[in-house]
């Protein structure tokens, strides 16, 4: 015998007159009374007859305390966990006992938040239960939209999922198909990386993809300081997750009226709060150090490895570099700020330059600054350094004549060395050739003897 639904929002909330003790403060759970509230609470749930009795309504007060009591200390852990109190109900049992809850608690309204909070219970509240019931619990027991979003959110995945299925759900939770402002990080951290992993979860729940992808595109547009925020929040996570999760940002940003900003580059590659970079690609025996390796495009590795700790090693680490979401910044003509090569070439990124330079539009430019050269230089990136050479970014002309740089740099450049005087001397022999027929014959065998002298 299934124990009548007792609706408030259809009944106009014509409610028991029963009501809970304050809490002890100095109480700390039992094992006896621990088993004591199971049972009260099984009891309570209970669709058989003989059980009828034992509804909350008909506690002893000592009973009664002693659950006010038992709740209130409840966690996670320890004698007393709500959830695995719950997990022996079916969704009536659940249903039922939830009823009774917010029948009793008039005088102590916060009183059963932990209860109706519990994962069972959000799954139970998805079936079965009007919208108009939803919003009195929302309202009456959690105190507001903002308090019962944070507590389903923050769920576990099953939970989000099976809950947002359910059209009263969605709809009380998200009256204008709009996630508020203040919970929009939370709706990232918790519904994107929960329920929207994979292809699969996008196709599965479509509506909640839809549902984070308007959201951000609604504050998005009305710019301000409101569109830098919800932008921040959202290069910020997409930063942190990797460039499995690139499906959100180039969803967002896939209407053409909008794009992200300038700074969005530094705080996809850089914005990570530990700011760490390595090498993935360890086992690779052609580094750009070597005098005969050229720049040479290599596969970004998907897992992060701390094999180098040095810094100025040069990452390949696809979760770190996002080279999709910087394929499709590049498509969207968001311009390279001069700060985000300057971090290039500190971190000494030459494999993510060279990927850059590679996969650019035909119309995009990369506008690398000098001063990305000179700290290359004053750094001693190497491979920094000589990607920006190579691909005549720069010149050795580019190089300052003070430059304190290392002797390894000093020869990969041909700055200072035998081969930069080589090459100026057979430049000067040709100038001389060039006008040899202006000058006396002995003049021009003694300059071609001397130039001899200091080629050798």
């Amino acid at each position: 015998m299934t124990v009548p639904r007792e609706d408030p929002a259809q009944k106009g909330r014509a409610i028991m007159k029963t009501s809970l003790p304050p809490r002890k403060l100095s109480y700390e759970i039992t094992e006896k009374d621990a088993a004591r509230v199971k049972q009260l609470v099984w009891h309570a749930s209970s669709k058989q007859p003989e059980n009828r009795e034992k509804r909350i309504d008909n506690w002893s007060d000592d009973d009664k305390q002693l659950f006010v009591n038992v709740s209130d200390r409840a966690c996670s852990w320890g004698k007393f966990v709500i959830d695995k109190v719950l997990d022996p109900l079916d969704m009536d049992e659940i249903h039922s006992l939830l009823r009774q809850f917010y029948h009793s608690y008039r005088e102590s309204p916060t009183m059963f938040i932990k209860w109706f909070s519990a994962e069972k219970s959000f799954k139970a509240m998805s079936t079965c239960v009007s919208e108009g019931e939803l919003m009195s619990f929302m309202n009456d027991v959690f105190g507001g939209r903002d308090k019962w979003l944070n507590k389903l959110l923050t769920s576990n995945k099953d939970t989000v999922r099976e809950a947002f299925r359910s059209p009263d759900m969605f709809a009380v939770s998200f009256p204008e198909s709009v996630i508020p402002l203040n919970r929009m990080e939370l709706s990232l951290v918790h519904i994107w990386s929960k329920v929207l992993n994979t292809d699969l979860d996008i196709a599965q729940n479509s509506k909640l993809f839809d549902l984070m992808v308007h959201s951000a595109r609604h504050y998005l547009k009305m710019g301000g300081l409101t569109a830098q925020m919800v932008q921040d929040v959202v290069i910020t996570y997409v930063s942190r997750r990797g460039d499995s999760d690139s499906d959100m940002l180039t969803s967002i940003y896939s209407e053409p009226a909008l794009t992200p900003d300038s700074d969005s580059w530094t705080k996809l590659i850089f914005g990570r709060l530990d700011g760490w970079m390595c090498n993935r690609c360890f086992d690779d025996w052609r580094d750009a150090d070597e005098d005969e390796c050229d720049i040479y495009e290599i596969s970004f590795c998907t897992e992060c490895c701390d094999f180098y700790e040095a810094a100025g090693t040069s990452c390949t680490c696809v979760n770190l570099l996002h080279p999709r979401l910087c394929k499709f910044l590049m498509k969207k003509g968001v311009q390279i700020p001069e700060e985000f090569w300057e971090r290039c070439a500190y971190h000494n990124l030459w494999h993510f330059a060279h990927y850059l330079h590679t996969y650019r539009p035909e119309s995009f430019r990369l506008n690398i600054p000098i001063d990305a050269f000179k700290k290359a230089l004053r750094y001693d990136r190497i491979g920094f350094a000589k990607f920006l050479v190579q691909y005549k970014y720069f010149s050795l002309s580019d190089v300052p004549r003070n430059a304190q740089i290392s002797t390894k740099m000093r020869e990969m450049l041909g700055v200072g060395t035998k081969k930069q005087r080589r090459d100026e001397i057979m430049t000067a022999q040709s100038v001389l050739d060039e006008f040899k027929q202006d000058m006396p014959e002995n003049t021009y065998l003694e300059l071609c003897k001397r130039y001899k002298d200091c080629f050798d």
